[in-house]
């Protein structure tokens, strides 16, 4: 009786551990079936209830999380020794996010018990998107403003003796510190987009055209690109603007780079429907390859920070501006099959009009 009181009292403790950890955790025999599971392990495997666990083999419940490459599930639960460094190893439950998966064995009441915990990546990839905004950040949309800055200062050094070009110099000098702080400070919200819900106000849509152009005028004169915005609709939109500038801005900051002297870059707006706004970037540069379509198509997980092929720096931020607004970023070829076309999609109710609810 001692004994048994005792097996039991170890089975409410383990029952109580699983229940209290913050991930999947599942407890099985020697052969790999299931003893124990807790609720997150109950979801993860679309069980009703922990119990509907118990009974089955571990191996094939591990079986539905992908991992590159496949993983023998058995052969490895089998060599786990108590004692030992568990085994972990990077997974995906398909249509959902990250994991990790541990495995380890365990000595309990003189038999090898094998203990696995899945635990969601979600924080910790948002931890590593987080490092390389910061990094994109301080390389590319801060450097923008600061370089013209520079540029500025050097022109006032030679053309500054002219009272009315050093007048003019030093307002575009503000203009750009302007900038640099308004960028930094929406650098702050861009770090908090996920957390708090957007800002919408109606929105002259022409103002808001101008005032993106405006920003990037002293990075196309550098570069010897005209810049422009076509009138457009005159509409009054509810958005988040401080959000949509920086994300036209990033777009007319790449479609500036990558435009030969001489050429023109242009934004404009269509208004298609009373919910809808299209604004659009269409530059004379050499376009998207195929692979870089295809990363845009993909969303958040297609685009990182320092991309090597070019489409990650700014575009992320777009994108997630755009849902957060109940839109996508489009990519697509200029009209004559020349440049690139992008298309920040909007769902933008008339300001008279109810506001919509923040994407989720």
């Amino acid at each position: 009786q001692r004994s048994g009181a005792t097996v039991r009292a170890s089975q409410a403790f383990m029952h109580d551990v699983l229940a209290a950890l913050p991930s999947a955790a599942l407890v099985a025999d020697a052969q790999g079936q299931v003893l124990l599971a807790n609720r997150d392990a109950a979801r993860l495997f679309e069980a009703g209830e922990p119990d509907e666990l118990r009974g089955l083999a571990l191996p094939r419940l591990l079986l539905e999380l992908e991992t590159t490459p496949p993983a023998d599930w058995s052969a490895t639960l089998a060599t786990l020794v108590p004692g030992a460094r568990p085994f972990a190893v990077e997974a995906r439950r398909p249509g959902a996010a990250d994991v990790v998966v541990h495995a380890a064995a365990v000595a309990s009441q003189g038999q090898r018990r094998l203990l696995v915990t899945v635990a969601d990546l979600t924080p910790v990839r948002a931890a590593e998107r987080q490092r390389e905004e910061a990094l994109a950040f301080v390389s590319h949309d801060l450097r923008a403003p600061l370089h013209a800055m520079l540029l500025l200062m050097d022109l006032a050094e030679t053309d500054g003796a002219d009272p009315a070009r050093a007048a003019e110099l030093l307002a575009s000098l503000r203009q750009q510190a302007r900038r640099a702080l308004d960028l930094s400070e929406g650098f702050v919200r861009h770090a908090q987009l996920d957390l708090q819900p957007l800002v919408r106000r109606p929105v002259a849509v022409r103002a808001l055209l101008a005032q993106a152009v405006a920003d990037q005028q002293v990075a196309a004169q550098a570069a010897g690109v005209e810049l422009g915005s076509e009138p457009g609709p005159e509409v009054t939109a509810a958005l988040d603007a401080p959000l949509v500038v920086r994300a036209l801005g990033n777009l007319l900051s790449n479609a500036i780079r990558h435009s030969p002297r001489g050429e023109a870059v242009t934004l404009s707006a269509t208004r298609p429907d009373g919910r809808r706004l299209g604004l659009t970037v269409m530059d004379r540069g050499p376009g998207l390859a195929k692979a870089q379509h295809a990363q845009l198509a993909r969303g958040e997980e297609g685009l990182r920070p320092h991309d090597a092929v070019g489409v990650g720096l700014g575009l992320r931020f777009v994108q997630r501006v755009a849902q957060r607004h109940g839109g996508r970023l489009v990519a697509s070829p200029g009209p004559d099959g020349i440049g690139a076309c992008m298309e920040l999609e909007l769902d933008t109710p008339d300001a008279a009009g109810e506001v919509a609810p923040p994407a989720p």
